[in-house]
Order: C-alpha cells, then sequence, then structure tokens
C-alpha cells in the first residue's frame, strides 16, 4: 500500500512540475508583444481598432493579424508577425492556438500560407507545429498596424 501512495504521489509531483506554470491566451501574449491598448476577445479587436489603429490587408512585421471567429474558434484569434517570407508566406508568433496538452502554448516562427482566391489574406492556413502539416483555411480579417498617432503610412 505503501508503494502505491509514494507511486501516486510522485507521479503527480512530476507532472505538475512539468506542466506549464499557466496557459495564456493569445489576446494577452499579442498585447504583451506589442503594447497595443485592445481589448475584449479576439474576433473584437479588427473593428476596435477602426478609430487609434492603421489597418489594412498585407502582412507587414510587427502587425497583429486578426483572425475572424468560427465554429471552431469562437472567439477568433490574433498573432504578431514576426517575418513576410514572400506574397503568399508569413511567420507568426502566437499563443493558445493548439488544442490538448498544447493549448496555452507560445509559439515562434510558425508559417503561414496565403490560400485566398485573390491574394488578399483573408483567407490563411496555420501550420501545425506536431505534424508540420497545414491545417484548415481559417478566414482572416486583417492585418492591424499600430497607432494612427505613430507614424503616417
Amino acid at each position: 500500500m505503501r508503494r502505491v501512495v509514494f507511486a501516486v504521489g510522485f507521479a503527480a509531483a512530476l507532472l505538475f512540475h512539468l506542466a506549464p506554470a499557466r496557459a495564456v491566451t493569445c489576446v494577452a501574449f499579442v498585447r504583451n508583444e506589442t503594447g497595443f491598448g485592445l481589448t475584449g476577445d479576439a474576433w473584437r479587436w479588427w473593428a476596435a481598432a477602426r478609430e487609434d489603429y492603421w489597418r489594412g490587408h498585407q502582412p507587414e512585421p510587427g502587425a497583429v493579424i486578426v483572425f475572424a471567429p468560427t465554429p471552431q474558434m469562437r472567439l477568433g484569434h490574433v498573432a504578431v508577425v514576426r517575418a513576410v517570407k514572400g506574397s503568399r508566406k508569413i511567420l507568426i508568433d502566437q499563443a493558445n492556438w493548439g488544442t490538448g496538452p498544447d493549448k496555452g502554448e507560445i509559439e515562434t516562427a510558425v508559417p503561414v500560407i496565403d490560400v485566398s482566391p485573390r491574394n488578399d489574406w483573408s483567407e490563411v492556413r496555420v501550420e501545425w507545429a506536431r505534424t508540420g502539416t497545414f491545417g484548415r483555411v481559417n478566414p482572416v480579417n486583417g492585418f492591424i498596424y499600430g497607432p494612427r498617432d505613430a507614424r503616417i503610412r
């Protein structure tokens, strides 16, 4: 009996030690990385940025990509563009994209490809780190570039 109690206690301690301290939401991650003063669910960022931030439909390093909500992603998603690798490929830094054991994790330099028919970044696919394959098509509202009073576009 003592061995079973010890084994269960040891396993619990090991799992607690290996588990991430706290899951990070995409919104909290992007706010921390960019300093943007936007709040609320990710899908609300596009409209909320209208008055105070420049917005558009072409990726730039440092911009925030805003994913529209879908049945699989009810709250939308936001991530930071790390680099532009071509007319149809970017790298993003993001948090909380995965499900299961990946939920809440921060991922950097994640490939994203534009699969929109007009090459306007309205539909993208994000690479899954675990498999190296690109997932489902996700609708995108656009990119938020920065405060309107910070620079002239």
